[in-house]
C-alpha cells in the first residue's frame, strides 16, 4: 500500500520490489515514480497483456522506464524495448 511504500522509500534502499498483487496500484506506483530515486522492481504474476502495457506506459510517461525491472516467469517473448525484464517469456 502507499503508506508502506513511503516508509520503505524513506530508508533509501537501492530498489523496491512490488509484488504482483500490488502492480496495478497506480496511486502507489505514481508516488514512487515521483518521490523515489531507486530502481522499482515489479512482479507481473498473472497480469494480463493489457495491464502490462498500461504499467509500461506509466513508467514511460513518468520518465522512469530505465529504472524499472519487470519479472515474468512464463515462456512467450514480451516486447520490452524500453524496460529491463527478467525472464521475459510467456507461453505461446
Amino acid at each position: 500500500d502507499l503508506t508502506s511504500a513511503k516508509e520503505i522509500a524513506s530508508l533509501h534502499p537501492k530498489f523496491i520490489k512490488i509484488p504482483s498483487a500490488c502492480n496495478n496500484h497506480y496511486e502507489m506506483l505514481e508516488w514512487l515514480c515521483d518521490n523515489y530515486e531507486g530502481e522499482i522492481h515489479i512482479s507481473l504474476g498473472m497480469t494480463t497483456h493489457e495491464e502490462e502495457e498500461k504499467l509500461i506506459q506509466l513508467f514511460e510517461k513518468k520518465g522512469r522506464n530505465k529504472d524499472v525491472v519487470l519479472y515474468k516467469s512464463v515462456f512467450r517473448r514480451m516486447q520490452c524495448s524500453s524496460i529491463r525484464c527478467t525472464n521475459c517469456y510467456t507461453k505461446n
